[in-house]
C-alpha cells in the first residue's frame, strides 16, 4: 500500500504564503521555532523534547551547524505499509490528522517526482 497525504497551501501571493506557513506552526512552538523559507523552519534549540514535539506535529528534524531546520512537507508524504501491519495510530495523531486529506494508491509517480525535485 502507498499512502499519500496532502495538505494544500493557498495559491496566493508570497506574503500570504509566508503567513500561511507561520500558521502551520502550532502556537506552543512559536517561542522556539520560526518559519525560515518554503517548507523549512529554524531553531537554535536541540532540546530532545522540542524535537519530539516537532516530530509529533509532522516535522522532519534536519540539523546543520548550530541550527535545527525542521521541515514540514505541506504537499506530500509517502508511507509504505505492509498489508498485514497492525499500525497503531494514537488518539492525538488521529485528531491532528483531520487537518490533512488522504488518498491511497494515487499520484505515486507525481509524489516521487516531487520529492526528487526538492
Amino acid at each position: 500500500f502507498i499512502i499519500e497525504t496532502v495538505k494544500k497551501m493557498d495559491t496566493t501571493p508570497e506574503n500570504d504564503r509566508e503567513e500561511e506557513a507561520r500558521k502551520l506552526l502550532p502556537a506552543y512552538l512559536k517561542h522556539m521555532v520560526h518559519h525560515y523559507h518554503d517548507d523549512f523552519y529554524v531553531s537554535r534549540s536541540f532540546d530532545p523534547r522540542l524535537i519530539v514535539q516537532l516530530m509529533s506535529e509532522g516535522f522532519l528534524p534536519i540539523a546543520t551547524k548550530g541550527y535545527l531546520l525542521p521541515k514540514l512537507h505541506v504537499e506530500r508524504c509517502v508511507l509504505r505499509l505492509h498489508p498485514h501491519s497492525k499500525l497503531h495510530i494514537s488518539k492525538s495523531t488521529r485528531k491532528k490528522s483531520k487537518r490533512f486529506s488522504l488518498s491511497i494508491n494515487e499520484c505515486f509517480d507525481r509524489v516521487v517526482a516531487g520529492s526528487h525535485n526538492q
